[in-house]
């Protein structure tokens, strides 16, 4: 996942996702993946809303062997996980290392456009493209510089505003191959972990597999997450989305029904937005 402005072989993604407890009109989001690059000038372009809203969550400890957010993710990948899964993921091996997502927030379009004419890190075919998905107003980007190797990249946590009463998973994936590929696929060949609490889970939202519970996991460190998200958990779902699939964003409604004080004054329903 993600829009990439050179050829890398990407292993695999990890997102977990969370809307705040009390007013559940912010989410959180936990991003990482494991990324072979070998160009100086590498970026991945994640889409975010309302980007004047972003703020980061920066974890307490930082080690050689992670930061509390990439332990995290470990302890929901294993509690999730079950044997015939591991056989399909990617272990980490000696010769790889830990990295940390060089970020900064571009608020519209138009910035991601200005930087390009200084960095020229895309062909302005795909700037226009992007331009077409993201065509609303409340859409920015996190622009982050790759580092030059084979890495596993530590979790980037931050929070925005929800568009739209959804849960937003960053998914439209673009890695181009050579110089001539410019246009951003129909479809893409995926392999990613996504985990999100409280939503709503609508079938052809989520084509691939799922798992659901509805009960607090022990051996998941939740306090480690800022506060404000993830503890009033109600219910928990992971997707593994594997194989060539139609490229597109994804976005999760918040299951209000979930959440007691908004029981009694909030009428719920299943809506489909055009959020693009």
């Amino acid at each position: 996942m993600g829009i990439f402005t050179v050829p890398v072989h990407l292993h695999r993604t990890r997102v977990f996702v969370s809307a705040s407890d009390e007013l559940p009109n912010v989410q959180l989001t936990l991003y990482s993946n494991h990324v072979d690059n070998y160009h100086v000038d590498g970026y991945m372009i994640l889409p975010v809303p309302y980007p004047s809203s972003v703020r980061f969550h920066y974890p307490h400890t930082l080690s050689s062997y992670g930061d509390e957010y990439h332990h995290f993710m470990n302890c929901v990948e294993n509690a999730f996980h079950d044997v015939e899964t591991y056989r399909h993921s990617s272990p980490r091996r000696m010769s790889e290392s830990l990295a940390r997502y060089e970020v900064q927030v571009l608020e519209t379009i138009d910035d991601l456009r200005e930087f390009n004419q200084y960095a020229h890190i895309l062909h302005e075919t795909t700037i226009d493209q992007i331009a077409r998905i993201y065509r609303q107003s409340y859409w920015g980007f996190l622009l982050c510089k790759l580092h030059e190797g084979n890495f596993i990249y530590e979790p980037l946590c931050y929070s925005h505003q929800i568009p739209r009463e959804h849960m937003f998973i960053p998914s439209l994936s673009y890695r181009p191959r050579r110089i001539s590929d410019v246009h951003i696929p129909d479809h893409f060949d995926y392999n990613d972990h996504k985990y999100y609490i409280n939503g709503t889970l609508i079938e052809d939202y989520i084509p691939n597999m799922y798992e659901i519970t509805n009960r607090m996991i022990p051996s998941i460190p939740w306090d480690i997450l800022p506060r404000g998200f993830a503890q009033c958990l109600r219910r928990f779902m992971h997707h593994r989305k594997h194989g060539l699939l139609h490229n597109r964003d994804e976005f999760y409604p918040i299951n209000y029904l979930l959440y007691n004080h908004y029981k009694s004054n909030r009428r719920y329903s299943i809506e489909r937005f055009d959020l693009y």
